[in-house]
């Protein structure tokens, strides 16, 4: 991620049917510019196209409001005022943004030392993320299951036990110790599972 402060909004576009904008940073040092889209409908994968969604569309109100003092309908009036904005390569937020990278088929197989930088329980998954060559990743102990209709993970009634033993059986550490792991080196192995990969803590150094 790189920073830009204080980048010009130059021009504001909407898609035919109004439910996505896109908003033209110019950055006038590097001569180029940055784009950030925000939409109003969520991405559905079963039908590979974008449908309506209240709490999407109440983000995007959210978004407009808060950074560009308009509505969604009116970005355009924003166009002339400055912005931190956040670049992430393949896109860019006047906001910063929770990445976690992944891992491409290549390191599949692979076994890598990264440094612990966060351990928490997230109300679906004991989520240890770690650091490596300047990218954050993580490993999950999952007690939940993704529920397309509701759009959102749901915990499953009596998985958390399980999830909690999985994860002192890898660490050697309690879960209400896991603070403890913070800034520690560990072992992660590169797997995959059909087209996503993902990583196994292996062990604690």
């Amino acid at each position: 991620m790189k920073l830009y402060k204080d980048l010009p909004l130059v021009n504001v576009d909407y898609n035919e049917n109004e439910t996505t904008a896109t908003l033209d940073f110019i950055d006038k040092k590097q001569g180029n510019l940055l784009e950030m889209v925000i939409h109003t409908e969520a991405y559905d994968q079963s039908s590979e196209k974008f449908q309506p969604d209240k709490e999407v569309a109440a983000r995007a109100e959210e978004i407009a409001q808060k950074y560009f003092s308009t509505s969604f309908a009116e970005l355009g009036d924003a166009v002339g005022s400055e912005h931190d904005v956040y670049d992430y390569g393949s896109f860019a937020k006047v906001y910063p943004v929770d990445i976690v990278a992944k891992f491409d088929a290549a390191m599949v197989g692979k076994t890598i030392t990264g440094k612990i930088s966060k351990v928490e329980d997230t109300g679906t998954a004991l989520e240890v993320r770690f650091d490596y060559e300047d990218n954050t990743y993580r490993t999950n102990y999952r007690y939940s299951k993704w529920l397309e209709s509701q759009k959102k993970a749901l915990p499953i009634a009596g998985k958390k036990p399980k999830a909690l033993e999985r994860f002192q059986n890898a660490t050697g550490v309690d879960f209400k110790d896991a603070k403890s792991l913070v800034g520690k080196e560990a072992l992660f192995k590169v797997r995959q599972a059909g087209k996503n990969t993902w990583s196994e803590l292996v062990a604690v150094k």
